[in-house]
């Protein structure tokens, strides 16, 4: 059995002990004493960044001749969607008007790579909806609060997007395509998110994006439906979340 500490060793710790306390206690007092540091985060200056994350491309295409008994089970229309990983670059300048208000300017251009499609029967024949991710981009506004080296922030502005979708006869011979639709469409955006400044030069985002392409008309192609003129409405849009680094200059 271990033998108790001498009366030695005892009065050294004891005066350890009691040193560390006192020192702790002048450290406390010296850095109370101090003011507090001004804010390092100025977020003013323009920037450049890349950005990865996942996207999905929807597009809901509404029967307009109501004779479609698989479209009508489901109120005349059906959503086909495609996700897939994205990537791409921005650019922008911000402000910090005040302390606690901070607006820019950013825009950006990314692509997603993803497919989707849905099957249904339309007059006895068995037609692929399909559709494609592409590019998306945007010209917004942001403004954000600053807590320091955080910034939350809304955004929203003018968007563009490829829309690439259509629908096929897997029935007929050679499968003809009945309405198709690839083109770029010009509608709007909104998202958030949060952005933290690592150093001077380098900051972290993450941030989620949905952009609204608006609708089209499409017009069965010549002699793929009878009668000969059958049409479907698309409505559009785009999701993102992502992540990214920006370089501030």
């Amino acid at each position: 059995m271990p033998s108790p500490p001498s009366p030695q060793w005892a009065r050294m710790l004891r005066f350890s002990f009691l040193s560390g306390v006192a020192l702790c206690a002048l450290l406390a007092r010296d850095a109370s004493a101090q003011p507090l540091p001004a804010p390092a985060a100025n977020w003013t200056g323009a920037y450049v960044g890349g950005v990865l994350g996942v996207g999905v491309a929807s597009n809901r295409w509404t029967d307009e001749n109501l004779a479609f008994t698989s479209f009508s089970a489901e109120g005349g229309s059906r959503t086909i969607s495609a996700t897939g990983p994205l990537f791409g670059t921005f650019a922008g300048h911000n402000w910090q008007v005040t302390p606690h208000f901070v607006v820019g300017v950013e825009g950006d251009l990314t692509y997603t790579a993803g497919s989707g499609g849905s099957r249904a029967t339309v007059s006895g024949a068995n037609i692929l909806f399909a559709t494609r991710s592409g590019f998306v981009g945007s010209l917004r506004i942001r403004a954000g609060v600053p807590v320091d080296r955080l910034l939350l922030y809304v955004t929203g502005g003018i968007g563009i997007g490829q829309v690439d979708t259509r629908s096929i006869n897997t029935s007929a011979l050679g499968s003809p395509t009945i309405w198709a639709e690839n083109q770029m469409r010009v509608g709007w955006t909104f998202g958030g998110g949060v952005e933290y400044l690592v150093s001077r030069h380098w900051s972290f985002r993450f941030e989620a994006l949905y952009t609204d392409l608006g609708s089209a008309r499409l017009t069965s192609r010549p002699g793929t439906t009878t009668p000969p003129t059958k049409f479907m409405r698309v409505k559009s849009s785009h999701t993102q979340v992502r992540t990214g680094f920006a370089y501030r200059f």
